[in-house]
This record gives structure tokens, C-alpha cells and sequence, in this order.
């Protein structure tokens, strides 16, 4: 990702069985730090693993 030129800072990525139900309408928790589903790479092979993108959460307002 660095090699695209994205600018990652606050974020994170993780790797996690299967699951439809993740969305990019979910808070992460990790720590005392909140983060936000980003982008989900899912596979719905049996017995496979999402990549999660998950970045820093700011409340607005």
C-alpha cells in the first residue's frame, strides 16, 4: 500500500475468519483507540480470512 502512495498513517490492518456481517458501517476497538471499518477484501471460500482496513475514528461536530 505504501508503494501506491496512500498515506496510511492511523491505520491498521487486520485478518479475521470469514464474516458477511463485517461492514464499513462498524467501529473497531483496539486498546483505548477506536477505528473505522474502512475496506473489507473478503474471500467466501470455506474456511477462509478477510483482510480488514481499518482507520482511526474522529467524531465530527
Amino acid at each position: 500500500m505504501t508503494l501506491t502512495g496512500d498515506n496510511l498513517t492511523d491505520t491498521k490492518m487486520i485478518v479475521v475468519r470469514h464474516n458477511e456481517q463485517v461492514n464499513q458501517q462498524q467501529l473497531v476497538k483496539i486498546g483505548d483507540t477506536l477505528y473505522q471499518v474502512n475496506n473489507v477484501a473478503g474471500d467466501d471460500e470455506v474456511n477462509s480470512f478477510d483482510v480488514i482496513t481499518l482507520v482511526r475514528y474522529q467524531k465530527r461536530g
